[in-house]
């Protein structure tokens, strides 16, 4: 992410929708993006086992 671009466009009016935002957090914090990802992947596993089970 270029984050002078953005802080340009920002400057000019631009607004920043929800999920650039999130994907400035991740940048910024790649910790976030793994705790996402873990997240999905525990989802992932739960579907995965009932499905197996059924």
């Amino acid at each position: 992410i270029e984050e002078d671009r953005l802080d340009y466009w920002t400057s000019k009016g631009a607004q920043i929708s929800d999920r650039v935002k999130q994907l400035v957090k991740e940048f910024k914090d790649p910790s976030i993006r793994e705790k996402r990802v873990a997240a999905q992947d525990a989802r992932a596993a739960t579907v995965a086992a009932k499905l197996a089970a059924e």
